[in-house]
């Protein structure tokens, strides 16, 4: 009897990580090759997107977000997004679905503006997104004429 709940605690940790993973394929799509369903699915907007669209459960963390860059790629973006935004990872893609690229942990500081054709950090005309942090709240504002759609 001892042993019921440890185990019952094992059982409900196997499947809470089970459905994360099953999460994370739905966003990235089922073969190789094709745009991740998120990407493929997206309503593109110039608008920014709220730093609190970009939390889950209540708290930074774990929220997809797709990308039509300014050099016409698309992208698969995960981020954490306190002060700093943290792309936890980016899969860059063609507008066909073939796979250029994939970073993982790229930070972008408040204010700071990126391009991910390049996975650097940019100040000019090749930028994609801004991490806005000032006094009208935080937002992932897309620039020179890319687009965003949040997941």
């Amino acid at each position: 009897m001892n042993n019921v709940k440890p185990m019952l605690t094992m059982s409900f940790v196997l499947l809470l990580g089970m459905g994360l993973a099953v999460d994370a394929r739905a966003q990235t799509g089922a073969s190789e090759d094709s745009l991740p369903r998120c990407v493929a699915a997206a309503t593109w907007s110039s608008v920014p997107i709220p730093g609190e669209d970009l939390w889950s459960a209540g708290g930074p963390g774990g929220a997809f977000v797709a990308v039509k860059t300014n050099a016409g790629h698309l992208a698969l973006l995960s981020v954490s997004a306190l002060d700093t935004l943290v792309i936890e990872s980016v899969q860059l893609f063609t507008p066909e679905g073939k796979e250029i690229s994939k970073k993982e942990y790229l930070r972008v500081p408040a204010g700071s503006t990126f391009d991910l054709d390049t996975g650097t950090e940019a100040s000019d005309g090749t930028a994609d997104l801004r991490w806005n942090s000032g006094t009208g709240g935080k937002s992932l504002e897309p620039l020179n004429q890319a687009m965003v759609s949040d997941c």
